[in-house]
């Protein structure tokens, strides 16, 4: 859902080109001469959570990861990957961590599982060590891998809107949940969302919008059908939409007749 404010949409155009030019770079960092669907999902993935503000670490040593790394030898079989991801003021306090067997304990952060199940890839994400917060979502390697090829090889725009459409599925079904889940449990300042606002400012919100997308916002989750069902709110937008429209349906009817 996009609110214009009157700037042609330059914001958001700009916004959009940011992330496919972002996309491309990891690409570029990433990819050697592999690129199969599966893989470019993956890397796709994992510049979500970049772009995010997310930092790749070593669950074993807890060092951050700047590079990304992916087996040269892709399965073509079922296959499961597994990666962490946690914030950097997280690792910048790792004074209470301790090592058990090998392995440091007491990082917050994230669990990301990539899953093949037939011809689709199943991406889990859940906070480290807890049984909260576990979302997924289900991809189709085979509509989204060409397009984020595609991106890649000609180093252009094109397909843009598949690949915006990949990389607002993963940011609002996993990369978005897990941060405000994550910044809760490790005593962080929650990410700017919507759904963080104060109800007065989610309303202002709501008022710039046209009725029919009020309405779609009210089916998203219970929180939000009962902020859009208020009266008021309704009563002016009943009032702006179609009031308005009819006097100026009555008034241009007076002076063709008139």
């Amino acid at each position: 859902m996009e609110i214009h404010d009157g700037s042609s949409g330059l914001v958001g155009n700009n916004k959009k080109y940011s992330i496919l030019f972002f996309l491309m770079k990891v690409l570029r960092e990433v990819l050697l001469e592999d690129r199969s669907f599966h893989k470019l999902l993956v890397i796709a993935v994992h510049a979500v959570f970049l772009e995010f503000g997310f930092v790749q670490f070593d669950s074993f040593s807890g060092a951050q990861v700047d590079r990304f790394h992916l087996s040269d030898e892709w399965p073509t079989t079922p296959f499961t990957l597994s990666f962490t991801y946690t914030m950097p003021e997280i690792l910048k306090n790792r004074n209470n961590c301790v090592y058990v067997f090998g392995s440091l304990i007491g990082i917050d952060g994230v669990l990301i599982r990539f899953q093949k199940v037939c011809n689709s890839v199943y991406v889990f994400g859940s906070l480290i060590g807890s049984g909260s917060g576990s979302y997924w979502v289900q991809l189709n390697p085979e509509r989204f891998g060409p397009m984020i090829r595609i991106l890649n090889d000609t180093k252009g725009l094109v397909a843009k809107e598949e690949v915006l459409e990949l990389w607002k599925i993963v940011k609002d079904e996993i990369v978005l949940p897990l941060a405000i889940d994550l910044c809760a449990n490790a005593g962080l300042p929650a990410p700017p969302s919507f759904m963080q606002l104060p109800s007065e400012i989610q309303m202002k919100i709501l008022r710039l919008l046209p009725g029919v997308d009020i309405a779609t916002v009210g089916c998203v989750c219970k929180e939000l059908r009962d902020l859009a069902n208020d009266d008021e709110l309704w009563k002016q937008k009943v009032f702006d939409e179609f009031t308005v429209e009819f006097l100026l349906d009555q008034t241009s009817s007076i002076i063709s007749f008139g």
